[in-house]
């Protein structure tokens, strides 16, 4: 290694606005790293082997919801694919891409997938721990709306998704 930087990661931070701010940071890296360099200041370090990992190149089929998992598995799962591949579940046959959501405390049970909320610019799906409300969605060959938007085309109380 010739030079490392630290970045926190935000607790509602997606894919896309992490990739962009780690753009910014490794861009600053490299100039400090070049200008250490020519300066003679940058002394190489092998990379430790405890806490290196190995991430994989992302499949578009790991973006398929599980509602059998918990909420905060599957929040952390939107966030992750956002913007690419997006995480998607089914509805009606056909791709309906979850662009945001949030984990919801005290909501109705449900099976898991099944709509427990489609109310008042809301909804909100019971998973296999908690709930999740579905804050921007997107049905293939559409643009991405809110809840509100998707509700006042779309009625889905008591429809399972998956």
């Amino acid at each position: 290694m010739l030079l490392t930087r630290r970045i926190r990661i935000g607790p509602r931070e997606h894919g896309g606005s992490l990739h962009d701010r780690l753009a910014a940071l490794g861009a600053e890296a490299i100039v400090a790293a070049i200008a250490d360099w020519q300066a003679g200041r940058i002394v190489a370090e092998p990379q430790p082997a405890e806490g290196a990992t190995y991430a994989p190149k992302l499949r578009k089929e790991e973006a398929l919801i599980d509602w059998t998992a918990a909420a905060s598995a599957i929040d952390r799962q939107v966030r992750a694919f956002n913007p690419w591949p997006v995480a998607e579940t089914r509805w009606d046959g056909r791709q309906l891409r979850i662009w945001a959501a949030q984990p919801v405390e005290h909501a109705p049970g449900g099976a898991p997938g099944e709509v427990v909320v489609a109310a008042g610019g809301r909804i909100v799906v019971a998973t296999g721990d908690g709930a999740l409300s579905l804050e921007r969605m997107q049905l293939a060959g559409r643009r991405a709306v809110s809840a509100a938007e998707f509700l006042n085309a779309h009625p889905l109380a008591g429809v399972r998704l998956g």
